[in-house]
């Protein structure tokens, strides 16, 4: 009795160690399972529009000078506005000057308050259209009105902002300059306040179409 069950162990461990030997060789013979990719996503590229007409710094005036700050260019049926700015001045309480401009190019449609650091310039009852002048050419006529003020204004700011409106009908191209003329300011004192007055130039721009640049956007890295 013995023997035999001694023989049936033996056979048990040996059908063990062959289900061993056959799982270690299947384990060595068939390819090891990999894992399925992820899919990688097409970049889609960035577009980034690069502007046909760069804008252009805007001129500061300096002591003793009175300039107009207007957009450089614009395009047909846009409204713009130019201020006209004003270096360091002390005690100024009235004067009057004229800006003078082609209206087939710029159509003046009403005229804001100025500053002079934090006191206002009154607009309202102080500007006019005086009519073509030379040439068919605009005229803005405007008053500086500080006379409630006793000592004047320190300071430097805009004397007024001019709005704008650019006819649908002009041309690509056409060019108009906005003009100071018969420019005269005041001290408190009735002193003239000797100042260097300078126009600006405005340039009509149909409406560009910018041409686009892709910007590859980087793929990710597949991970398994």
């Amino acid at each position: 009795m013995q023997r035999r069950t001694w023989r049936w162990a033996v056979a048990v461990v040996s059908v063990a160690a062959g289900a061993v030997v056959l799982a270690i060789l299947l384990i060595l013979l068939l390819p090891a399972p990999t894992s399925a990719p992820h899919p990688v996503p097409t970049p889609t590229p960035v577009i980034t529009a690069t502007p046909l007409y760069p804008p252009t710094a805007t001129p500061t005036p300096g002591l003793g000078e009175v300039l107009v700050q207007v957009p450089s260019r614009s395009y047909p049926c846009a409204d713009v506005s130019a201020s006209v700015a004003i270096g360091e001045v002390a005690g100024l309480q009235y004067g009057d000057f004229d800006v003078v401009y082609d209206p087939a190019i710029l159509e003046v449609t009403g005229v804001s308050d100025g500053r002079i650091g934090e006191v206002a310039v009154p607009a309202a009852g102080n500007w006019e259209l005086a009519g073509a002048g030379d040439g068919g050419q605009g005229v803005l006529r405007f008053t500086v009105d500080l006379s409630s003020h006793e000592e004047g204004v320190d300071g430097w700011g805009y004397l007024c902002v001019i709005r704008l409106h650019v006819p649908c009908s002009a041309p690509d191209g056409a060019s108009t300059t906005l003009d100071l003329s018969d420019g005269q300011l005041y001290d408190y004192n009735a002193e003239p306040i000797p100042m260097t007055w300078s126009g600006g130039l405005f340039t009509v721009r149909q409406t560009p179409t910018p041409t686009p640049t892709a910007t590859p956007t980087p793929s990710p890295t597949p991970t398994s």
